[in-house]
């Protein structure tokens, strides 16, 4: 639920906000909520953070998207696959690190630190690369009237089943492995790996 407001809020944003102030305090709030992550002792303390730092760190793909969007208008078609192919292998450094964590034999806690420390190196790395501003404001159509449109809505309903197929298949790949299997959680993390670089070299 964090990711879902977070991610369409961002994607609001960042075409009206400063992007650039935008972005670094998206990673900001993540880097601090993963770091304090690491030293919450309950469950529910946990779950609530968990929904607070998704919300804070899911605008981050938006407005990434947008940014690349706008400093190329003439690559349009291009530059979406090229956000998507390196956000999937962005998202492969997640089972290398619990693999890692696991072989090592340290706490759950790790990972969220680890996490947290890229975290604010993004945030570094965007205080150093100059990040153009948002363009002027346009007239934007109705959501309500650009719905009615059934290429667009054929095309947002094939969008939602091919994302949810992606991401359940990806979430629900580890947890096969090692329940059904009896696969190690190192091996069965290596496979949701396997995957997720064939994803981003077909998005590619």
């Amino acid at each position: 639920m964090g990711s879902l407001f977070g991610a369409s809020l961002g994607a609001w944003a960042s075409d009206r906000a400063p992007r650039k102030a935008l972005y670094g305090s998206c990673a900001l709030c993540l880097a601090l909520g993963l770091g304090v992550l690491g030293f919450m002792p309950g469950y529910v303390l946990v779950a609530l953070l968990v929904f607070a730092v998704s919300l804070a760190g899911s605008p981050l793909g938006s407005i990434g998207q947008s940014i690349m969007l706008g400093m190329g208008p003439g690559r349009r078609e291009r530059n979406p696959s090229r956000f998507t192919t390196f956000g999937a292998l962005g998202s492969f450094v997640a089972p290398i690190l619990v693999s890692a964590n696991f072989t090592a034999g340290l706490a759950w806690r790790f990972p969220f630190l680890e996490t947290a420390a890229l975290a604010l190196a993004l945030f570094v790395a965007i205080l150093a690369v100059p990040i153009p501003p948002a363009g002027a404001p346009r007239k934007r159509a109705k959501a309500l009237a650009m719905l009615a449109n059934r290429r667009v809505l054929t095309t947002l309903v094939m969008i939602f089943f091919s994302v949810a197929i992606d991401l359940g298949f990806a979430y629900w790949l580890a947890e096969y492995f090692a329940a059904e299997r009896g696969v190690s959680l190192r091996l069965s993390n290596s496979v949701a790996g396997v995957y997720l670089a064939s994803y981003g070299g077909a998005a590619f």
